[in-house]
């Protein structure tokens, strides 16, 4: 959590699945003062969500019993950020479904209650891109589509979700920052993928949220990621188990023919090993 919270997660309730969990964060707001903010070696992505026109905001909070120098027990732990995040598992249905039917074609279903706006399946491969935006389909309905060949650079699609994310609300330096902090599971890693905002209303019903004093304004907007393989895949996966599984019996039998020989197998193996390496370093 970043910054901590100023009250851990929290049941509602005997059955979680009813009525969720809750988590709260007491900040000041830092208008017009100036903040340093934390930073490790590996520059964290989520810290491309600081390049906002954000206020920052500072947590004080009493130091946590475990995770902390002891010497700070008793005290507070002060933290300065520009947004606040909370990773947790989810256990509601997703707000949209997709189904790869094999030779390429794929069925999404979306099931978020409204129209959605412009699910767009993406497929990666090798450092470039290839997207489809399917269009608005209407609630409860079914689109099926041919997944995009990979043939166009990342850059491409990164401006084309930054179009979508300021066309849902986003100012164009925080809609950037978004991609930013999530391109790499969006189109860095090869695969092939599902991306759509997810309707208001729905981001409301799943993740509800209040803020005190109220703001004038609030903008949600929630970007869904349905990451899958193809029928084909899944089938060369089990070809590599299955090669694998051969391999493993293979060896397994060459073992037992080595401990075959008894108190010579240490000799044996050793001698033949030197062998081999140098017929090898010959070649």
């Amino acid at each position: 959590m970043v910054p901590l919270r100023s009250a851990v997660p929290a049941q509602k309730g005997e059955d979680p699945r009813a009525a969720g969990q809750s988590i709260r964060w007491d900040v000041k707001l830092l208008v017009g003062e100036p903040a340093r903010f934390p930073h490790d070696r590996d520059n964290n992505h989520y810290y491309q969500a600081r390049e906002t026109d954000a206020v920052p905001v500072l947590a004080e909070i009493p130091a946590p019993k475990d995770g902390y120098d002891p010497a700070l027990q008793g005290g507070s732990v002060v933290q300065r950020e520009k947004f606040l995040f909370y990773r947790g598992v989810g256990n509601f249905p997703p707000p949209m479904t997709v189904r790869a039917l094999g030779g390429g074609q794929v069925r999404v279903k979306n099931d978020t209650g409204s129209r959605a706006a412009d699910p767009v399946l993406v497929t990666v491969r090798g450092g470039k891109v290839g997207f489809k935006a399917l269009g608005c389909p209407g609630p409860g309905s079914d689109t099926e589509a041919t997944l995009p060949e990979a043939d166009r650079p990342t850059a491409d699609l990164a401006e084309f979700m930054v179009t979508r994310l300021t066309a849902a609300g986003l100012y164009e330096k925080e809609a950037r920052a978004m991609v930013k902090t999530w391109e790499n599971a969006w189109f860095g890693e090869d695969g092939t993928r599902l991306l759509y905002l997810v309707p208001r209303t729905r981001t409301d019903e799943l993740l509800p949220l209040t803020i005190d004093p109220g703001p004038t304004e609030v903008v949600r907007v929630l970007v869904g990621r349905h990451d899958f393989l193809t029928p084909e895949q899944e089938a060369d996966a089990e070809r590599q188990i299955l090669r694998g599984r051969a391999a493993q019996a293979e060896l397994e039998a060459a073992e037992k023919e080595l401990r075959g020989l008894g108190r010579f197998t240490y000799p044996a193996r050793t001698l033949a090993e030197k062998r081999l390496e140098a017929r090898q370093g010959g070649k």
